[in-house]
């Protein structure tokens, strides 16, 4: 085992302190959601501001290194589905909703009430800063669990982006949750659960 190293011959260098989180924000830039919508990063709003000709409507977002940066594949599904039934929901009901986005772009596409939860304390601090980024007056963000959480009212449109496990165990409060005729978005089923789900 001591002889492993024999030949071999090692450097230490100090590297210079970074803040990674900046640098993580010099390559978010804005980029298209669906068709109707565009996300902004926070620091980047003066910019899409100046943007001749602009007719997306802007998700102002400051993602705090939370869930919901718009990146993943589920969230850009259901920005899409979002707008394919806008003006078919008033009330929103968004379970995990991370940095707020889907409820940011709901409210966008005409809710007028939005509740948005999530167990995580820096998601709901993240989601209220982008509430008001965003100028959302109805819009509501709670700290819940949602397997304890209890029905708050039926909505229009109830959407969750979580993982199957999680969607199969709170299938009681999705489905309270949905007023008669209203609308049922779920996402983060992976294709091998798919049938089982």
């Amino acid at each position: 085992r001591k002889n492993r190293a024999a030949g071999m011959r090692f450097k230490t260098r100090l590297l210079e302190k970074e803040d990674w989180f900046d640098k993580w924000q010099l390559d978010y830039r804005m980029f298209p959601l669906g068709k109707k919508l565009m996300l902004v990063p926070a620091w980047q709003a003066d910019e899409f501001k100046k943007m001749k000709d602009q007719k997306r409507l802007p998700i102002f977002l400051d993602p705090k290194g939370v869930f919901g940066s718009g990146q993943h594949p589920a969230t850009q599904i259901m920005a899409s589905w979002l707008e394919q039934t806008a003006g078919k929901f008033k009330s929103v009901l968004d379970l995990g909703t991370g940095t707020g986005i889907l409820a940011v772009g709901a409210a966008l596409l005409g809710a007028e009430e939005i509740l948005a939860a999530d167990h995580d304390p820096a998601s709901i601090r993240s989601a209220k800063h982008n509430f008001k980024l965003n100028g959302l007056q109805n819009a509501k963000a709670i700290r819940a669990d949602v397997l304890k959480m209890k029905k708050s009212g039926t909505y229009d449109l109830v959407c969750a982006n979580l993982f199957t496990a999680l969607l199969e165990k709170i299938k009681p409060l999705l489905f309270s949750s949905v007023k008669p005729g209203g609308y049922l978005a779920l996402c983060g089923v992976h294709i091998q659960n798919f049938p089982e789900f």
